[in-house]
Parts: C-alpha cells; structure tokens; sequence
C-alpha cells in the first residue's frame, strides 16, 4: 500500500490526512490474516459535503465543495459545515477497515450494490464530521472535541452533544469547533412516503439524524477488507475464520470476519484515524478562512480519553494477542510523519476530563490494563488532565498512574523532572464523571430551539420542559433533538434532574484550556497539580473508600431511579452511593506517585463556587447529583442574608481566578445569576 495516493495528493482537503508506521516500530508483531509483519496504516480518502434540506444518502444530495450554514444558537452566531468522511485504519490485529465510500483513486461507492464480487467499500455510508467556525471572530485556533464513550455508537448525533466542553462557549470566545463522529454508526430513519433512509445531516428537515435510534435502525459505516500493495481493496471470503483470544469470555475464540453482515462496532478506541481527521479539518479551515490555525487541542471526556493518551504518547489499544511481556503496539502518535519531530505536530495540547485510561488487554488475560506510553517518545504535548473525585465510572488513580508511566520513561531518558513541562492534574471535590451538557452556560436572546428545565427535588417531574423561561435554560442543541425524541420516558430525563444541581465547572474547564493555549505558545508554566487531598495529606492514605464522602446505605430497589431521589431525602450531609476500596495495584502507584514522582502539585482543593456556596446537602448516586435542599432557616443560618450567599459564591471564584483556575468573563455570568436568584432575597 503506498504512504499516501495520488488521489489523496491530487485533493487538497485531505493531503497529509495519513497515518504510517511501518513494521520496524512494530517488530514482535504479526497480523491475524497472515502472519505478515504489522504495518499501521490509516488516512482520509474522501470527503463529501452535506447541502441543507437534502437526506443524506438520496442521489444528488451531497457535494465535493463544502457548504457552510448561518447557524445562531443562544446568541452566539457561527457558520457550520457538515459532511461524511471516508478512509481506512489498521486495527492491532493487522485487519484493514474501511469507511465510507470513497477508494483511495477517489470512485465512490456508494450507490453500488454489496455482495458477492462487490467492491467492499459498495453501500457504505460515511463517518459524520462537523466544522464550526463564528462569524465574528476566529482567533486562529482549533478545538477538536471528540463525544464520550463510544462516541455515538448507539446515537451518531453524539458527537454534537455529547461533549465535555461547550461549544457554543468556545464559539463566543472565537475558536473554531471540530467534531468526529467515530461510533462507528449513522442512523437509518423512516421518510414521509413511507421509505427508510440513512440520514447523517442534521440540516436536512428528517429529524433522523436527531432520532435517538430503535433497534435495527444504525447502520455500520466500517467493513473490512483486503488491501494490497498498490491500494486495491477487496472484500474477505466468507468465511474468512480467524482464532483469537477473546479475554470477556476468558478463552480462545473464533470470528469470521467474512461474514458480509459482520458489525464491528466503534472506532473510538483506535488513535490514527482519528489523529488524521484534524489534519482535514486543518485543511477545511484553510479553504473556508484562507488561513490555517496556529493552535489546535484534543477535548476529550470518559471513552474519548484513552485516543489523547495514545495519540500523545504514541501508543495503542486493544485486544493484543501477544503476551504481556511484549508490550502495547506503537501508534501513530502526535507528529504529522510518524516518529519525525521536525514535521510538525497534529495536535499542540491535550485536555482531558473524566477520561477513561483502562484500554487493552494481552493474551491469556481478562483485565484491562491502563493507557502506556511509548518508552522512546513518552509524551509529545503538555496534557490537563481533569476529575472529579465522586467519579465512580473511572478509577481515580488513573491520572497518576499516566503521570508515573510517563516520569518512569522520561527518567529512563534521563529527562525525569521534565514531567513538568507536559502533565497536570486537577482533582475536584464533589465532581462527578458527568459534565451539565444538557444545560446552556448562559442566557442570550431566545433562538428558535430555545427550551427550559424547571427543576423541581421530586422525580418524576411532569412538565419541567417549557419555552416559557421558567427554570435553567436548556443547551440549544438538546433543544433541538428532544422534539424527535417524543414521548420521553424518565430514563431519559433523568439527565436533566441530575445535571441540574452538578456544581458547574465549565470556567474550570475554559481557563485550562486557556493555560494550555499559553503553555505551548508563550511558554507560560500551567498552574500546579491540585491533587486528591484525601489520598496525599499526611504522607499516603488509601485506606477510605472512594467517593471519599460517608455511604448513606442507599437501598436499591426496582425502581432505580427512585430509590435514589428517596434516598437523598434522608441525607444530612454530602454522601456517596456507592463506593469503592482501591485495589493493591492502585495503592501502589499512588505510593509510587506520592514519594518518586517529580510533578509539582498541591494538595489544596479545588472548591468550585458552587461548591463553595451550595443550597442543599447532595448524593452522589452513581454519579448523579441528587440534592436534598436546605431549608430556609439553615440558608439563613449559613449565609445571613441573600448578599451573603452572593459574597461566597464571588469569594470563591474571584479565589479560583487568582489562581488561574477560573475563567473570569464565564464566572461573571455565573455571578449575575447568582446574584439575580430568589436565594434568602426579601420579599
């Protein structure tokens, strides 16, 4: 297979959006088709581009120019530009997977029937991508925000809502906004005559890229194939068996891979492809704005974690079928041409919240290890990364043991103390694995998908969503799904009841990622680590359960949902359910980290103003946010008064932004409402 085709040189969109280690960097590994050397190659073979009010996979609805949308969503203005890529990546058994269409000689597909003789790439739908970019002011960066867990698998809409941080937020403060849509999966719908129909653009008027999909109706994106030297791609037989070790079920295991209806899943977990869609959307923004960005930052939240791990530290995940002792593959790491620091880096920083770090396992074993580093090239670009210390969805030792992983290797380097110049962790107490993305971060002039959530302590809460202003306003892109999610169930608003009273932290999160901007770009030193104070006060202590808050017994009965609203009635303190010891492994490494690692840190917390200035006693319920409201004699009796409540809300935020924790433009909103609140005001 050639390093890059001449069809990728011939167009501009996607040259150099390629991924290419050669078996050298791999050289104790084999593929699992036919034993040849691993070679790992991924790259972008074809874009097409969404045009407004047209269904996606209908003839003449997508275009090779791009065509951008005025979009105004809380009175932030921005264009948009959406559409469906195409490409192939090498997965860490050596098996090839396309998606989308269009070859690597630029022949689309797409209309071609699959079977028997068939190109393989015939019927596939494309991988959604969007591109946000504001009409007022672009400040020459890139933010490329990549949805949590398996990144839209089972709601390809995902990778426009899900997402740690706000992008109408990064929007208004003048980045430009990618998004991926790696799940592997885009939705199939049904259409006013009655048909069924692949819809990936959320402009077209269906409603079925919104649709949260029933079962039958997500459609892969991925098949695999063959691919020779000179880039022909053809289909596996059927059968095609391979033998591998399959470590859920703790036994070998076969898998016919020729199977034509074979559903392979999510391509969240694989770092190249990934890595090579900023490099088009590097080049899209050249196109749209004539100038390419300066800066550009991977976000990512829980599953979206392990990619900025492995993409910085040139490493990768999966199922390896080889023993421990012969290590993680290498990837295709940060730099544009693999292992060539002079080309360039695709990525200049690495924001991380809630991330996910456990990523592969080896032969013969069933627990997955966490993310490793490659020992040659450890880390490329200064990483934040940021938890919350009720996060019971990850182990809250994950940032430390990368922390130790990458010192190890730069002390092996001889360069141990440089852990300084790349890693920080921000611990904060009474965070949760979740992030209020359901909820807009201010209040602008109403958009047309405007919507509210009047929270109320009882759940259910019928009735809570209105377009009447009543309550905590709604993200806009929410507001723009809920109508084509109807009737909703309480699983589904649930979300929202728990969000509503999680201490907010997007200014955290804004500041950091300003201080990343800095860091590479004036070689401004970040703020010291604010680690877990319950784990390094006094030396080492790892005995306490973690959340580190008392467990109030929750008693969980059918009705999960309110058997913790119920519970949270009872409470009389901040308490968690449930909680958990930390293992042997991990009380060794927090060990290691708190007498060898040379990171510089603090142990004093990071108190978010919410936090700071709470209006109940809240449970941390399987990281909900369950609160039971103070009542107004203990309001009185904490703050006085409502100018009280209002002077340690500011007290704390005015504290986080001398300490460049806290944005402080986003924290003055937080502060006006704070201040505009009913809280102890008199009548």
């Amino acid at each position: 297979m050639s390093i890059e085709s001449s069809h990728v040189g011939v167009n501009p969109l996607i040259r150099g959006a390629f991924t290419h280690v050669p078996a050298t960097a791999n050289p104790r590994f084999t593929t699992l088709v036919d034993g040849a050397p691993l070679v790992i190659d991924s790259r972008i073979t074809g874009v097409e581009f969404h045009r407004r009010g047209k269904v996606s996979s209908l003839a003449g609805s997508l275009s090779s120019d791009p065509e951008r949308i005025l979009k105004v969503e809380n009175g932030v203005a921005y264009w948009q530009i959406t559409g469906e890529l195409s490409g192939l990546f090498t997965d860490e058994w050596g098996i090839h997977w396309l998606f989308g269409p269009i070859d690597e000689q630029g022949k689309n597909h797409r209309f071609e029937t699959f079977g028997p003789g068939s190109n393989p790439r015939a019927s596939l739908p494309g991988a959604f991508f969007s591109l946000q970019v504001p009409v007022k002011h672009w400040n020459g960066r890139l933010a490329q925000i990549q949805a949590a867990a398996d990144g839209g698998f089972g709601w390809p809409a995902a990778a426009l809502i899900i997402n740690a941080v706000d992008p109408i937020v990064l929007l208004d403060r003048g980045y430009a906004v990618f998004d991926f849509g790696a799940g592997g999966t885009v939705p199939l719908g049904n259409l006013p005559d009655g048909s069924t129909a692949v819809d990936t653009n959320p402009e077209s008027g269906s409603g079925i890229f919104w649709t949260t999909p029933s079962d039958g109706h997500l459609v892969p994106y991925l098949r695999p194939a063959v691919i020779s030297a000179d880039g022909k791609e053809t289909a596996f037989p059927d059968p095609f068996v391979i033998n591998f070790w399959n470590p859920f079920a703790n036994a070998m295991d076969t898998w016919n891979i020729g199977d034509p209806n074979v559903f392979f899943g999510s391509l969240q977990g694989y770092p190249e492809p990934v890595s090579d869609t900023v490099v088009f959307a590097k080049n899209l923004l050249r196109r749209f704005t004539g100038r390419s960005p300066a800066w550009a930052c991977y976000i990512g939240w829980s599953g979206s974690g392990p990619n900025a791990l492995m993409i910085n530290s040139s490493t990768r995940g999966g199922l390896f079928q080889t023993p421990r002792s012969q290590g993680v593959q290498a990837g295709g790491g940060d730099f544009n041409v693999w292992g060539d620091r002079t080309s360039g880096m695709r990525f200049d920083a690495f924001l991380v919240y809630a991330a996910a770090s456990q990523n592969h396992t080896f032969f013969g074993e069933a627990d997955f290890s966490e993310v490793e580093v490659l020992p040659q090239r450890p880390i490329a670009a200064p990483l934040a990364w940021v938890l919350g210390d009720s996060d019971v969805s990850v182990p809250q030792s994950a940032p430390y043991i990368y922390a130790n992983t990458v010192a190890r290797a730069l002390n092996a380097l001889g360069r141990g103390s440089k852990v300084n110049e790349f890693v920080r962790i921000y611990a904060v107490p009474k965070l949760t694995h979740v992030v209020r993305e359901g909820y807009a971060n201010f209040d602008r002039p109403i958009s047309q998908d405007a919507l509210w959530y009047d929270y109320s302590v009882q759940f259910p809460n019928p009735g809570a969503f209105n377009t009447e202003g009543r309550g905590l306003r709604v993200a806009d892109v929410f507001a723009r799904a809920l109508p084509f999610n109807q009737p909703f169930d309480n699983w589904e608003e649930y979300p929202f009841h728990y969000e509503a009273r999680l201490a907010r932290s997007m200014p955290l999160l804004l500041q950091t990622l300003t201080n990343l901007q800095d860091r590479t770009e004036r070689n401004v030193p970040m703020p010291n680590s604010r680690i877990h104070p319950n784990f390094f006060s006094d030396g080492t202590n790892t005995t306490g359960n973690l959340p580190p808050y008392p467990d109030p017994g929750c008693v969980i009965g059918d009705d999960f949902l309110g058997s913790g609203v119920e519970c949270s009635k009872l409470i009389t303190e901040d308490s968690a359910s449930p909680t958990f010891p930390l293992s042997q492994h991990e009380i060794d490494e927090l060990s290691y980290f708190a007498t060898q690692n040379p990171l510089h840190r603090s142990i004093e917390p990071v108190i978010l103003p919410d936090i700071a200035a709470p209006l109940g006693v809240n449970l941390f319920y399987f990281n909900a946010v369950l609160e039971n409201p103070f009542t107004t004699a203990q309001l009185r009796e904490r703050y006085s008064s409502h100018q009280g409540y209002v002077d340690t809300f500011k007290n704390a935020s005015k504290k986080l932004e001398r300490a460049r924790l806290w944005d402080g433009e986003l924290g003055a909103l937080y502060l006006e409402e704070v201040a505009r609140s009913s809280v102890l005001r008199a009548p």
